[in-house]
């Protein structure tokens, strides 16, 4: 029975691609994106291999060591960055990996391992220093935390703060807002709930507010440990 070689490469890009599947996507990522080898750059830029980007360590483990963050943030993060759709990310990697790329269809950004002195330093927005955070057209599922204790931040209109508070932010202690943009609020969101864990609450809006009986108390009401 004779033998004949077979050259990976000459494989149909079917195969080729179930092969790559088997294997983790931030290997295939590192590995075939700007090497000697168009096929391969190609296949590896597919939407499959960098839709959703893991990159939080496991068991210690870091995902990604100094070497490969610097290779993702210079070279590879640019070429993918529209495929990008969810980062799951930890402090180690998040703001070199953020700032790498526009990532114009993102819509997920899960963070891991932050502690509140991380979150401070990351999330604390400063009135007239950062745009204001909009969530009204947001699912609850792409703006999220179980841990995230302390939040200040801008927003640009009331319904924004109230969908802070939808239970997306289940930990949330201490929410300081601030409501510049506009005082529109909408008779569509009804939410009820109490808020048990939230111990302080600053709200500063920068217009007339006249909406202060017909939303604001039932939100008080809603904070029983205030």
């Amino acid at each position: 029975m004779s033998r004949s070689n077979v050259n990976l490469l000459n494989l149909p890009d079917e195969i080729l691609l179930l092969i790559l599947k088997k294997l983790n996507n931030i290997d295939v990522l590192y590995s075939f994106i700007d090497v000697n080898n168009d096929h391969l750059n190609s296949l590896a830029q597919e939407k499959i291999f960098s839709d959703t980007i893991n990159l939080v360590s496991i068991d210690n483990v870091s995902a990604i060591d100094q070497q490969k963050l610097d290779r993702f943030c210079k070279v590879i993060l640019p070429k993918i960055d529209e495929n990008v759709k969810c980062f799951t990310l930890e402090p180690l990697s998040m703001e070199c990996i953020l700032l790498a790329a526009e990532y114009s269809n993102l819509t997920e950004l899960k963070l891991f391992n932050f502690t509140q002195d991380i979150d401070l330093n990351y999330f604390t927005i400063h009135y007239r220093s950062y745009p204001s955070l909009s969530l009204c057209d947001s699912p609850s599922i792409s703006f999220s935390s179980a841990t995230l204790s302390y939040l200040s931040v801008n927003v640009s209109t009331f319904d924004d703060c109230l969908y802070l508070l939808d239970g997306r932010l289940k930990q949330l202690t201490t929410l300081i807002v601030q409501i510049y943009k506009t005082s529109k609020s909408s008779s569509v969101i009804s939410i009820t709930d109490n808020l048990p864990n939230l111990k302080c609450f600053s709200l500063t809006c920068y217009f007339l507010f006249d909406i202060y009986d017909e939303h604001i108390l039932p939100l008080l009401h809603r904070m029983t440990y205030l």
